[in-house]
């Protein structure tokens, strides 16, 4: 476990915080990338659409403020029905958002595309899991979509990878 300091929304006071998952380099990227909030129960620190994920591309841009945003109303919502909601239009939003994506990183012949497009369909298959939890038995789907909360910050790590390909690219 990390402990980092980070300023919570909710308590308004920069407090200790400890993050854990599984592995202190993750967590410490996590921390560096996000800007993290005061958990609720399990849930990993609250993600914020930053500067960070600026790519100046306004689709995929958008997308990722679209898709952080529906996974934070995720923890808002995570005892009640709504979630099933939540999880069906960030569903529908990160199949769009793929599509943008990978038609963008072919447009400029990212070299990495094959095992980006891998990295989407795994997360897919995760999300797909998830939803059909969600339908069956919402309260035993919960850590599944707590999994898949942490799965989507480390697929924005992930994306940073391509985001240093396009700055290369506009000569920043």
């Amino acid at each position: 476990m990390t402990a980092v300091r980070t300023r919570s929304k909710r308590a308004g006071a920069t407090q200790p915080m400890l993050v854990a998952f599984g592995n202190s380099c993750y967590a410490c990227a996590i921390a560096s990338k996000f800007k993290v909030a005061a958990l609720p129960g399990s849930w990993p620190p609250e993600l914020e659409f930053s500067e960070h994920f600026l790519f100046g591309v306004p689709d995929i841009d958008r997308g990722h403020a679209e898709l952080i945003g529906l996974l934070n109303q995720m923890r808002d919502h995570e005892g009640g029905t709504a979630l099933r909601d939540v999880l069906h239009r960030f569903s529908r939003a990160y199949a769009a958002h793929c599509r943008a994506e990978e038609s963008f990183l072919r447009s400029i012949g990212y070299v990495d595309l094959q095992a980006h497009s891998r990295e989407h369909s795994r997360f897919n298959r995760q999300l797909t899991k998830c939803c059909q939890a969600a339908v069956s038995d919402l309260a035993s789907a919960l850590p599944q979509v707590v999994e898949l909360y942490a799965a989507f910050a480390e697929h924005m790590l992930d994306d940073l990878r391509y985001k240093s390909h396009v700055d290369q690219m506009r000569g920043h």
